[in-house]
């Protein structure tokens, strides 16, 4: 990556450190759908910063409302 630059895709350890929130609590959240759901490649899963930003500005809720409301 280029000096400070800042990516776009998240990892589960940058997204629980951008909420705030272990990385194994992220985890649980995905799990039980409290979280926008990742970007798939291949088996590896990526969050959107900027969903991640809207989805706290939206007041945090369950992925089903969350894509309801997309």
């Amino acid at each position: 990556m280029l000096p400070g630059a800042v990516p776009l895709l998240l990892s589960a350890d940058l997204a629980a450190e951008l909420l705030g929130v272990s990385k194994s609590a992220f985890y649980r959240m995905d799990t039980a759908g409290r979280i926008p759901r990742a970007n798939r490649f291949g088996t590896t899963k990526r969050w959107s910063r900027h969903e991640l930003h809207e989805w706290v500005a939206g007041g945090c809720p369950n992925r089903i409302e969350w894509e309801k409301q997309r």
